[in-house]
């Protein structure tokens, strides 16, 4: 078989593999999960997974080739994923021959998805993001790893599900809203994370995974479902705030309204009373007048 045959054939697999996750009867929530499972992760181990994504990485990037290297040498195929993995580029003014893609959120979906046990993935994201090696995390590699995680499954998985879905209108308008609730969930499990201290080591780190709103970044489901809830309440509040003004807005005129009527109310009456005596002055004038005739 020729070259050109192959990426043909290569090319029909990819296709083919897109056609089998654009299934209309699932929901949003659903596609999600398919497309996770899909990249065929959860068939290999977490840590083999984050071995070999370092060992073809130069720092924190790696080459497509080398990811779809990876992806032979573990056992699942990249390759035909090819335009998922596109959004992990690593975007950069300088000119490359090379594109790169970033390599550390790689590793960390790869964790997240891979088979291990909870305490092996803390200890792989742990490493993952010790960016210095000094054995603690510190306030900026704990808000990078919360922000790699929601970038991965609040933005790249729905955004690609999306793409092989045909832009679905009740995918989209859920890719939408997660989109837009990275914000708000970031602050949220930073917060539990953190509490009040700068820098955390590997032990209070773990035990930090005893909170059911820490332990569910190892589920992508419920993380979505949880940046969702925090969304809407933030929505709700803003459209409470929004009426509260409007209230407060509408209470301002009337009382404006009301002080103005009150205004014209006592200026009618003072223009009476100045009248009152000019007609009374006039009819004095006149009768002394008619007197004197």
């Amino acid at each position: 078989m020729g070259c050109a045959d192959s990426q043909i054939q290569g090319e029909n697999t990819g296709l083919r593999n897109h056609e089998s996750l654009n299934d209309s009867n699932l929901s949003a929530s659903q596609s999600f999960i398919q497309v996770e499972k899909d990249l065929g992760l959860n068939q290999h181990k977490s840590d083999d997974l984050d071995k070999y994504f370092h060992r073809y990485s130069y720092a924190e990037e790696i080459s497509q080739e080398n990811l779809f290297k990876v992806g032979k040498i573990i056992g699942f195929d990249a390759q035909s994923k090819k335009e998922f993995f596109d959004q992990f580029m690593v975007n950069t003014l300088a000119v490359r021959k090379v594109e790169m893609l970033n390599s550390r959120r790689i590793c960390t979906l790869s964790i997240i998805l891979g088979s291990g046990s909870d305490n092996d993935k803390i200890k792989l994201l742990f490493q993952n993001y010790d960016l210095d090696s000094n054995k603690y995390l510190d306030k900026q590699e704990v808000i990078m790893l919360i922000e790699d995680i929601l970038w991965i499954f609040l933005y790249a998985v729905p955004n690609y599900t999306l793409l092989v879905n045909g832009k679905n209108t009740l995918i989209g308008n859920e890719v939408q809203k997660l989109n837009s609730a990275q914000s708000f969930a970031k602050n949220d499990i930073v917060a539990h994370i953190l509490d009040s201290e700068s820098r955390i080591t590997m032990e209070s780190y773990a035990r930090k995974f005893t909170k059911k709103e820490v332990k569910m970044l190892f589920n992508p489901e419920r993380l979505r479902n949880r940046a969702l809830e925090i969304y809407e309440k933030f929505l709700q509040h803003e459209k409470e705030l929004e009426m509260q003004k409007q209230l407060k807005e509408k209470e301002e005129m009337q009382m404006l309204k009301k002080i103005k009527n009150s205004d014209d109310e006592g200026n009618e009456h003072k223009n009476k009373k100045k009248r009152g005596p000019r007609k009374y002055a006039r009819k004095s004038v006149n009768k002394a007048h008619n007197n004197n005739d």
